[in-house]
């Protein structure tokens, strides 16, 4: 059986994504409050494109991939806390774009030397 890729939802109101083991686990709180859910599958090319990439990079590249997807503008990305942690099933990011605000994304396979790390993404000059 092969194992799921989960990941859990901001708090409150919490709660848990679970999507197949090749696909992004993304949770966050929309603005009426409620938890939404999605599993993305992400394309060979951009997959083999972040597990090559320095850690600014899939930042940026995952900015542009989850505006996308989830309809939010990519300039909230640009002033975003990214909070990343390497854990053995893959890599955790915590976007948070205002104290009651932000997305938790579970990425599969891959991995950074890192531990806990805090970055502020800034709009390029």
């Amino acid at each position: 059986m092969a194992t799921i890729n989960s990941c859990d939802c901001p708090s409150p109101p919490g709660g848990r994504v679970e999507c197949d083991p090749n696909d992004a686990a993304v949770c966050y709180v929309n603005e009426q409050g409620e938890v939404v859910g999605k599993c993305i599958r992400l394309d060979l090319r951009l997959q083999t494109h972040l597990q090559n990439a320095d850690e600014m990079e899939k930042r940026l590249l995952l900015s542009h991939e989850l505006s996308g997807v989830l309809e939010i503008p990519l300039a909230l990305f640009q002033g975003a806390e990214w909070i990343s942690q390497s854990i053995d099933e893959g890599m955790v990011f915590n976007i948070r774009f205002s104290p009651r605000s932000s997305i938790n994304v579970k990425l599969p396979g891959l991995s950074l030397s890192l531990g806990l790390k805090r970055v502020y993404l800034t709009a390029s000059s």
